[in-house]
């Protein structure tokens, strides 16, 4: 899940010209997943993609 969730944040991150949240060169010694994150936040949208990837029958 967390994989997931950071490759979600790079992408939505890069979109706006920003570093990724989870990178601690950039943020160092913010929590990961990031409270202040726009709702729904990476996190929310993994756990989305993995439901509908197990509905699907892909591991």
């Amino acid at each position: 899940m967390d994989r997931i969730a950071r490759a979600i944040c790079q992408e939505k991150c890069a979109f706006l010209g920003e570093p990724p949240c989870w990178d601690r060169t950039y943020f160092p010694g913010e929590p990961w997943p990031n409270p202040d994150c726009d709702e729904p936040g990476c996190m929310a949208i993994a756990e989305a993609v993995a439901a509908a990837l197990l509905e699907a029958g892909k591991p």
